[in-house]
């Protein structure tokens, strides 16, 4: 179930949804996720993500629920994987997103995700509203980690590595 995020930018407010998976990445990279337009790149949108944050970014907020308050404490049948997944849930809370202000709005109505994309594990927005679109073709960048270079740019995964896989 993907976790609504929301981020005030100069032109109003755009809302996203971020799933579980990214966000489980996020927290594993150290907690913070930095989402910008790139100055080159890929040849659709030079979407780019990095793990600093420049000065002017714009926070996300994510709405991850409080663990204690959404639990049926009493009513819940607790096993050991319900357990788990309370426990795992809780490091996603402090978990922080940040976007540039020039890709806020285009944003608005995406979904971030992360998985394997293209034989790699990377971030990527699976969905992007229309007007992050060229030529009416929805954006299929599949941008990840490091200097813009279009299809020169290091991945996530570039070792093989498996990041996300124990």
């Amino acid at each position: 179930m993907p976790y609504a995020a929301t981020v005030d930018h100069p032109g109003g407010t755009a809302q996203f949804a971020v799933t579980h998976d990214a966000l489980a990445m996020v927290a594993a990279l150290g907690g913070h996720l930095h989402a910008f337009v790139g100055g080159e790149g890929c040849r659709a949108q030079s979407l780019a993500f990095s793990t600093s944050e420049p000065a002017r970014a714009l926070e996300c907020r994510i709405d991850v629920p409080e663990t204690a308050n959404d639990v049926d404490w009493e009513g819940t049948d607790w096993t050991e994987e319900r357990l788990a997944a309370l426990a795992e849930r809780i490091p996603l809370r402090d978990c922080r997103i940040t976007v540039s202000a020039e890709l806020a709005p285009l944003v608005d109505g995406g979904e971030l995700d992360f998985g394997d994309y293209l034989q790699m594990e990377r971030f990527v927005w699976s969905r992007l509203a229309g007007e992050a679109t060229r030529a009416g073709r929805r954006c299929t960048c599949l941008r990840s980690f490091g200097v813009p270079r279009g299809k020169q740019a290091t991945c996530l995964d570039d070792a093989r590595q498996g990041l996300s896989r124990p």
